[in-house]
């Protein structure tokens, strides 16, 4: 059975890795991300956030942080807002992070909910999985 990351990477990515970048760390429970440009993007689409930082209770040293979610709007041209919270944290001091951005269909949402009633309880501070 494939996994949901082997998944998306045979999608079509719309916006590759490289071409946005995040300006601004992230941390859990934000709804609201600074990129370099969002003129690629609109709402719908889905972006992925994937930083270089293992998972702390991953001991094989492959998989690493990341996170997917949907854009609910277009705030700004260096901004946008998702559907639920970020879960976790994104420094740009010290990750590598990589931006990439796929169609709104291009992701099969079966695999995928989003539960209003689970976004609007903010999470714990984690650091992939250290809290």
């Amino acid at each position: 059975m494939r996994s949901f990351r082997d998944h998306l990477a045979s999608q079509r990515v719309i916006v590759p890795a490289g071409v946005i970048t995040l300006t601004a760390s992230i941390t859990p429970g934000q709804k609201r991300i600074t990129l370099s440009d969002t003129s690629l993007l609109a709402a719908g689409m889905m972006i992925e956030i994937v930083s270089n930082q293992l998972w702390y209770y991953d001991s094989r040293g492959i998989d690493t942080c990341g996170e997917l979610h949907e854009i609910a709007r277009i705030v700004s041209s260096t901004q946008i807002e998702v559907w639920d919270f970020t879960r976790d944290l994104y420094d740009i001091a010290t990750d590598t992070i990589t931006i990439r951005a796929y169609s709104g269909h291009s992701a099969s949402r079966q695999m995928l909910a989003f539960d209003p009633s689970v976004s609007a309880r903010r999470p714990a501070v984690t650091r992939c999985g250290r809290k």
